[in-house]
């Protein structure tokens, strides 16, 4: 699925090593700035759906004059112009149609990310949307297969103090490990990333300037972000790639530095970009990024996109003593299995993660879970798949990946 202004093109697979692109005849048409893609069985009924975000009601205008504040000629702000509504496409079985005002999606935002998962375990895919100088969306999904919006209700709309945020990248994980999702999401210069504390099923807390991450990246605009153990300790850490839009502004730069945050042990997280690599000490036009254990090592990888630049592989050099890979296959729910959460328990240590749709910023991350453990010692996983079927898979060896397949593990009564 690829995503562009004006258009949408999927690109179907014929297993003989060729594609074919075959949007129009799925139903897939958009006029739309259409900027990333979630995928998901929105509906639970056994068919893959697609959420598109779309950005602003633009068209080229050679005659339209934008100035930075030198003075010189440079890109036009968002403000200029107004929002579209993002589009929920239904699979039917054989195509898609375009649900998205029968979905109740708000009639205008300008959407920049995405992140899908069961946020308030109900056994339904919610959503969430960040935008750029727009309130965000936080959409929680049911049976029927329309969305009730509760963004300003969850505490998700705006920033810590009320201000409509210019917000890019987006992901979710559990940096406390508390059991509960947590969302995180990179903002426009000038302005915090935003960290927010799950504390019940659709109640969110800011909790940025409470764990060390206020002012940290004030300066910079964040891109590619995301949640991942880079120092195999147990604990989620954080990493932003930053780079401005603007060429010239005086307030900020082009090229700007990317960020680690290491996490300790939920309490607060500590700025390490010095200790990141030669990467890390430069400056980038930093765009999309993904995560990835490309050499099967145990310790997550990053691949980073840049704005006229080349890509840059970034190679963990953390060494994972001990660590087990799932590789989810649903059955009853889609195979993708979009929507799992799964569970870990070794030794003293629980640790959670869920498998998403969206994600991050124009980019798709491993879909494999990687999880670090305490010991040397088989663990027992539980996955809770979309509709709330929770299965144990026992005694899974270290050191391996796990192919996990819905039906084949021993059913837990809730």
């Amino acid at each position: 699925m690829v995503c562009g202004f004006g258009s949408l093109q999927l690109w179907h697979n014929l297993g003989d090593g060729t594609f074919a692109e075959v949007a129009a005849e799925y139903g897939l048409l958009s006029g739309d700035w259409n900027v990333t893609v979630a995928a998901g069985d929105f509906k639970r009924d056994g068919f893959v759906d697609l959420y598109i975000v779309t950005y602003a009601n633009w068209k080229p205008d050679l005659k339209q004059l934008c100035k930075n504040d030198q003075g010189l000629r440079d890109i036009c702000g968002p403000t200029l112009y107004p929002g579209t509504r993002d589009r929920m496409f239904e699979n039917t079985g054989a195509g898609f149609q375009d649900t998205s005002e029968a979905s109740h999606l708000v009639p205008k935002n300008r959407g920049l990310g995405i992140v899908t998962a069961d946020i308030d375990d109900d056994g339904f895919l919610d959503a969430m949307v960040v935008n750029d100088v727009e309130e965000n969306q936080l959409y929680f999904g049911d049976s029927s297969g329309v969305f009730t919006e509760c963004g300003v209700l969850s505490g998700v709309a705006y920033s810590n103090t009320g201000e409509r945020e210019g917000s890019m990248g987006i992901d979710l994980g559990d940096f406390d490990r508390d059991g509960r999702p947590d969302l995180w999401y990179t903002n426009y210069t000038q302005q915090d990333n935003s960290l927010l504390k799950n504390f019940s099923d659709r109640g969110f807390l800011h909790s940025a300037d409470t764990v060390g991450l206020s002012g940290v990246s004030r300066p910079w605009v964040g891109f590619g972000t995301g949640f991942a153990d880079f120092d195999c300790d147990g604990w989620e850490d954080l990493f932003v790639i930053n780079g401005h839009v603007a060429y010239e502004r005086r307030d900020s730069p082009y090229y700007q530095p990317p960020q680690l945050f290491r996490n300790e042990q939920g309490q607060r997280f500590v700025d390490v970009s010095s200790q990141g690599g030669p990467y890390f000490s430069l400056r980038w036009s930093g765009r999309g990024a993904a995560e990835t254990d490309w050499n099967d090592d145990g310790a997550i990888d990053l691949i980073v996109v840049h704005q006229n630049d080349p890509v840059a592989v970034l190679t963990n050099l953390h060494t994972a003593k001990h660590w087990i890979r799932v590789n989810l296959v649903g059955t009853t729910s889609d195979r993708s299995a979009v929507g799992a959460k799964v569970t870990v328990e070794a030794g003293d240590r629980t640790n959670t993660r869920w498998k998403c749709g969206g994600g991050n910023y124009l980019s798709h991350s491993d879909s494999r879970q990687l999880f670090i453990l305490p010991e040397e010692r088989p663990a027992d996983v539980t996955v809770k798949w979309l509709g709330g079927r929770t299965e144990v898979f026992a005694n899974l060896i270290p050191e391996s990946t796990h192919t996990l397949i819905e039906g084949r593990g021993q059913h837990v009564t809730p």
